[in-house]
């Protein structure tokens, strides 16, 4: 199924976590430039997605606030109390200085 994602910025997507709600997979998945899942390489953004019920898969590609591209590396997911509206996401920045970081994303849209 990975192949099946396609890429962003010219890298690959990998699938980076998944919740189950229901008969629906939320997902989450990186474009990163490296080897091996333990070797950290360039990343090319992150995207949020759906499996329905049939096996369909769905996402869409997380921007910043200013509708750019979010150029990090997803690394969880876990929707929100109140439903499909917002979700948790935790972000590896790679560097060891840096702390993990956990944000906040507003879904829109149709995701169930």
């Amino acid at each position: 199924m990975q192949d099946e994602l396609g890429a962003l910025d010219g890298i690959t997507l990998g699938f980076t976590d998944a919740a189950l709600l229901g008969s629906h997979v939320i997902f989450s998945a990186a474009a990163e430039a490296s080897e091996d899942a333990g070797t950290d390489g360039r990343v090319g953004g992150s995207v949020l997605g759906v499996i329905d019920a049939r096996g369909r898969v769905r996402y869409t590609e997380l921007c910043d606030t200013d509708g750019r591209p979010f150029r990090e590396k997803v690394e969880g997911v876990v929707l929100a109390r109140e439903g499909w509206a917002r979700a948790l996401i935790v972000i590896d920045p790679d560097d060891a200085t840096r702390p993990a970081e956990l944000c906040e994303v507003e879904l829109q849209g149709a995701w169930h």
